[in-house]
């Protein structure tokens, strides 16, 4: 929620979501404390009975470390459901209860969707939020394979269909995940993705890349640590078929991030799929990028991994 006063003084203007509704303007008049709705947005021509509240999931990753995330549910069909896994970008951000439009998008389509707060998000305590640094493609990375166990044992999602969707940092660990679980991972999307951390660290614009030194190592004194850390030097391990995606005009994520791991996967003549949006930066810019790719993406995961053949259920869920 966003709040800001009046020039005068006399009245209050807050922007509220929740995770079944988009975001919506609402004025208080601080004299008569009487709340105004000024928007009406909804969700598109999407009917507010098809959007799913998300339940909040704990539990205990490989060292103990408490781990939360949100768990998108569809409200329809038989479990357990495939599973897509969303690692938010950042990676310094948090996963909160209030509108998420892709989420939604996939619950409607029949898929479950975990987005996990692994270490390194925000709203966790700072020890928690340093843990990422120098250590992407590590720690958090258990956090999400202890998290599809957890909701395996319960039953809310399908160990044999598992994928993997997500950008900017997300991008980074979708192709780390390929690469490292290559018989976990069906199918894989990955928007705006580093994949070898010392091209990444060394052609990012300027102005990030103190921090970004600083959050992943220094690529003249800790090559090692880089390279090991990157998953174009495990292009080879990959057998998910992955849709990637990357504009043409990123100033953070440079063209060659992509270019260079899809030329990997093709020169051992593993499949991929390459969107390139010549005119866009590190996201899209028009509703229209937006829809073209949910649209790839839709066809690509329908292909890939909820056309799977679904494991029988869980007999014993745990808590």
């Amino acid at each position: 929620m966003g709040l800001t006063f009046s020039h005068n003084g006399k009245a209050l203007a807050a922007l509220h979501s929740s995770p079944a509704a988009p975001h919506e303007l609402f004025v208080r008049d601080l004299r008569s404390g009487r709340w105004t709705q000024l928007t009406r947005s909804g969700a598109g021509c999407v009917p507010a009975e098809h959007l799913v509240e998300p339940r909040l999931v704990r539990y205990r990753s490989f060292d103990g470390a408490p781990i939360s995330g949100f768990l998108y549910l569809p409200r329809t069909g038989a479990r357990p459901f495939p599973l897509l896994v969303w690692p938010h970008g950042g990676p310094e951000y948090q996963e909160t209860a209030e509108y998420r439009g892709r989420h939604q998008f996939w619950a409607n389509h029949g898929y479950a969707v975990f987005a996990p707060n692994f270490r390194g998000s925000t709203g966790f305590g700072k020890r928690f939020q340093k843990l990422i640094y120098k250590d992407w493609g590590g720690g958090h990375y258990k956090d999400l394979l202890w998290g599809i166990e957890h909701l395996c044992r319960a039953g809310l999602a399908d160990k044999s269909r598992v994928g993997i969707y997500g950008g900017s940092f997300g991008g980074y660990t979708t192709l780390w995940a390929i690469t490292q679980d290559p018989e976990l991972w069906k199918a894989a999307v990955a928007i705006v993705a580093p994949s070898n951390l010392l091209t990444f660290i060394r052609s990012t614009h300027p102005s990030w890349r103190k921090f970004a030194v600083e959050m992943l190592g220094d690529p003249e004194t800790e090559r090692e640590l880089l390279e090991s850390r990157s998953p174009l030097f495990f292009a080879d391990r990959v057998r998910t078929p992955l849709l990637l995606f990357q504009g043409g005009n990123d100033p953070r994520v440079r063209r060659s991030e992509a270019e260079q791991f899809v030329s990997a996967l093709r020169a051992r003549g593993i499949p991929v799929e390459y969107a390139l949006f010549e005119d866009e930066g590190h996201g899209w810019r028009t509703m229209d990028r937006v829809f073209e790719e949910m649209e790839r993406s839709l066809d690509f995961l329908g292909r890939h991994l909820k056309s799977l053949r679904a494991a029988a259920p869980f007999e014993a869920p745990v808590g």
